[in-house]
């Protein structure tokens, strides 16, 4: 049964909400996180099934393997608010809330494509619910690119024009993204990030596929492998591999990519063979929080924007995301690092508003006095909102 004090539920009502805010910073550097929005769960899929990317080839969700609630997915880690659909509104919500008291200026999108291939589409609009949220936290965010996708739908039979189909995912960036005021920009030209290359590995493809886009994209490939893009490509971002340490600090130190974004993250180890996919086999271990201290710290020296590697990645135990192995571990150190007004009480709050969300979904008066607590959040009110969430019982 729902309770909500009435002097306060007037209040609230009565708050005009104001236009969200950014947090200040101690690091003069711009800190983004790499962003999944692939999860689905059976009650936000197309079809009412899980997810793949919960599942893989060998997990069933329905099934619960202990007595703690945690359902049986593909992953080592487990999400602290349950598992969840990406495109959730109260999920996107947590995150974007979690990420902005943390010191994160936004995310880099793993986003999917426009071709009507497998679980593309639905990632799309996960997406776009992402980005439809974002400008009201104070956020601001740039598209990743999967190239792969474009030669994987090939390679089905899905399209047989690579070249054409890659040109028409620039114009739908173009149209949809790039003007947007929270688009990244530097140098006055919309950041764009490529996950590769790895269907398109010439210049001349690349200078195609661009020629729709005007102005073109500040365009960065993963690590060493700019060339495959030049002319088009102004720089290189790196990323997670078994060299560890010894890989990174050559990347800052030594590799002559003319512009560089760094990188941190809090370790390494999938789930793929246990899942039955492919993929790499080798780990980088967590050591607790360690690691992802370690490559935080490392990063920051340089003064580099960093991209942060992953928020949510679970099939490659790269989450940052509060878990239930690590909890807040992770946003702890951003936190020290970056806003040390900050702490746990704030991600306390966001996850009680979280959970309210979910457990009052039906009740339309609650939620209405929920949004003034997400919007007091956005405009860095923690004690507002926690003031707002405890009318509610």
């Amino acid at each position: 049964m729902s309770f909500v004090k009435p002097f306060i539920l007037l209040l609230a009502l009565a708050t005009p909400a104001l236009c969200a805010v950014s947090v200040n910073k101690t690091a003069n550097v711009k800190i983004w996180a790499h962003l999944m929005p692939w999860f689905e769960t059976r009650a936000t899929s197309d079809d009412g099934s899980w997810g793949i990317h919960w599942t893989m080839a060998s997990k069933n969700p329905d099934n619960f393997v202990d007595g703690t609630g945690r359902r049986d997915i593909a992953a080592h880690y487990y999400p602290a608010d349950d598992v969840y659909g990406s495109g959730d509104p109260a999920v996107i919500e947590r995150q974007l809330n979690q990420m902005k008291y943390a010191g994160i200026d936004g995310i880099l999108l793993d986003w999917p494509g426009t071709v009507p291939a497998w679980d593309y589409p639905k990632n799309l609009r996960n997406s776009e619910a992402i980005i439809a949220q974002l400008e009201r936290m104070g956020l601001e965010f740039a598209i990743v690119y999967e190239d792969h996708n474009i030669g994987m739908a090939a390679d089905a039979g899905f399209i047989s024009d690579k070249i054409g189909a890659a040109r028409n995912d620039m114009t739908y960036m173009q149209n949809n993204y790039f003007n947007r005021p929270n688009y990244i920009k530097m140098d006055g030209r919309p950041l764009l990030l490529d996950f590769g290359p790895q269907t398109f590995k010439s210049p001349g493809e690349w200078d195609q596929i661009f020629s729709v886009l005007n102005p073109r994209p500040e365009f960065y490939t993963l690590w060493y492998q700019m060339n495959e893009a030049a002319g088009s490509s102004v720089g290189e971002y790196c990323w997670i591999y078994n060299d560890f340490l010894t890989g990174l600090n050559h990347f800052y130190q030594f590799h002559t990519a003319p512009k560089k974004i760094g990188g941190a993250y809090p370790g390494f180890n999938t789930f793929y063979n246990q899942g039955g996919w492919p993929g790499p086999d080798w780990s980088i271990p967590h050591n607790g929080v360690e690691t992802f201290r370690q490559t935080l710290n490392m990063a920051l020296q340089y003064n580099l924007p960093i991209q942060l590697a992953t928020w949510n990645d679970y099939g490659e135990g790269t989450m940052i995301e509060p878990t239930r192995e690590f909890g807040n571990g992770f946003l702890d150190i951003l936190q020290q690092s970056l806003v040390p007004q900050y702490s746990t009480k704030e991600l306390d709050i966001i996850s009680d508003l979280y959970k309210k969300r979910v457990e009052y979904a039906n009740q339309k008066g609650i939620q209405s006095i929920l949004d003034q607590a997400s919007d007091a959040l956005a405009n860095l009110e923690p004690e507002k909102a926690a003031e707002i969430l405890r009318t509610v019982q």
